[in-house]
């Protein structure tokens, strides 16, 4: 079970990464494209990373998820505090609600693409769905 999990949150280095990139905007960019690709690699991970509930009677796994998620929302608040800094991002986003409404995103769309029976590019959402979420930095 804990390998399934490791596996589903194999993605930490791609969130990491981005931490260190000096464009905040582009690695969020990469983030979610990144994203999107492993989930049509590993379609079998959005039940394990979108299902927690399946884990209430084992914490180890249940903890590693939720760990991964609060590790995710603190990149996406250091990417949005790190571009305000660079004036790449306006003073006026919120990083805490901001990282809510990015990771939120990528979630819905996974979670549609399975319900679809992934019968589309889920990859091919990624730039809409982030030119979408681009003005929301420029505010």
């Amino acid at each position: 079970m804990t390998d399934l999990v490791g596996r589903a949150l194999s993605t930490t280095d791609l969130w990491t990464a981005a931490k260190d990139s000096k464009d905040s905007i582009q690695s969020l960019k990469e983030i979610m494209n990144g994203q999107f690709k492993f989930f049509e690699e590993n379609p079998d991970s959005l039940s394990v990373l979108f299902g927690e509930e399946l884990f209430i009677d084992n914490p180890g796994p249940k903890a590693l998820i939720s760990r991964a998620r609060l590790e995710r929302e603190e990149v996406i608040k250091a990417l949005i505090e790190r571009g305000k800094r660079q004036g790449s991002i306006s003073v006026l986003v919120d990083g805490e609600v901001f990282a809510t409404i990015y990771i939120g995103a990528i979630r819905f769309a996974a979670l549609k693409w399975k319900e679809s029976n992934f019968s589309y590019d889920l990859s091919e959402r990624a730039a809409p769905i982030f030119e979408h979420l681009l003005p929301s930095l420029k505010a």
